[in-house]
């Protein structure tokens, strides 16, 4: 009896300890793409004003108004240059929803597996939550910028939907219909459906000083965590990938206080999704994620512009 006690007890420390492996690694992958997001903060808050070379904005400005060109300034004075506009870095949440997509699974012995109209979960609440965060910069004198922005939403397949699946490979295609926790024990990108994406963006013309519509279109990648376990045996995918492109169009409004702002926003995302499996049967899976976001958060603004010489 004290044998089969101390063999629960290791058991008990083996898992504790392989589940504060496997929380280490994510924070390891999270810690890495917070970096990857946060040098385009240090690039435009933190680096020393005589580092971006200002004066050939003048130089550029003066040139072109001896060539006879037309100078456009803002009513401040300040020329149209993104360069010499607004930056903005901001943080958000909110709430998510995917549509049901189809699951492609292809081995690498050639067998293939159809999952017809998986339901994803967001679960935007139940941790780790649903977040995102920016960084823009806006132009002076038009209304026109970029911005960097990055989402971490979840798509977590629901186990008591009930898919058709299809498989082939075997020389006899069959087609059956199953609750998916039969087949997974997991299917989700739980630790992140990420996307990281470059978006134009432009304010509307029907906006006021402080309150600002706005609409973008962005593209970029995929950088979810993919987790993948089927329950006959076999292995486990688990990890950080780049899984593909992505896609979005927004349309939000902003309302502007001094330095500071708040807006509300809908994003429609779309990743076709292509990971690796790891698992010892190799291959490929892939999905199409479209994802309706609706979002708020708050931001800080900064303005670095220089005037133009009369």
């Amino acid at each position: 009896m004290r044998l089969r006690v101390d063999d629960r007890n290791r058991m008990t420390r083996g898992q504790l300890t392989g589940r504060s492996l496997i929380g280490y690694q994510v924070h390891r992958e999270l810690a890495r793409i917070a970096t990857l997001i946060a040098l385009p903060i240090v690039i435009v808050f933190a680096l020393p004003h005589h580092v971006l070379d200002w004066s050939s904005v003048h130089s550029m400005a003066q040139t072109h108004q001896a060539d006879g060109g037309e100078r456009h300034n803002s009513r401040d004075g300040y020329g149209a240059d993104l360069l010499a506009g607004e930056y903005v870095i901001g943080a958000y949440s909110g709430v998510a929803y995917t549509h049901s997509s189809d699951v492609h699974i292809e081995r690498a012995d050639g067998a293939r597996q159809t999952l017809k109209s998986v339901k994803w979960d967001g679960l935007p609440f139940r941790n780790p939550i649903f977040y995102g965060v920016r960084v823009s910069a806006w132009a002076k004198g038009v209304p026109v910028g970029l911005m960097i922005d990055f989402t971490h939403a979840k798509a977590i397949g629901e186990r008591d939907n009930e898919v058709e699946v299809e498989k082939s490979g075997d020389g006899q295609p069959t087609s059956i219909r199953a609750k998916l926790g039969s087949l997974f024990r997991k299917l989700e990108f739980s630790h992140g459906h990420n996307i990281l994406l470059l978006n134009g963006l432009l304010r509307l013309p029907m906006g006021t000083e402080r309150l600002s519509p706005y609409v973008g279109l962005g593209a970029g990648v995929s950088i979810p965590h993919v987790e993948i376990a089927e329950q006959n045996g076999g292995g486990r995918t688990y990890g950080y990938q780049f899984a593909g492109p992505a896609f979005q169009a927004l349309a939000g409004v902003e309302l502007r206080l001094a330095h500071t702002s708040v807006f509300l926003e809908y994003k429609l995302s779309f990743s076709p999704y292509k990971p690796i499996l790891k698992d010892p049967a190799g291959g490929r899976l892939s999905t199409d994620l479209l994802t309706h976001h609706l979002i708020g958060g708050f931001s800080l603004r900064a303005s670095r512009a220089v005037p133009v010489s009369p």
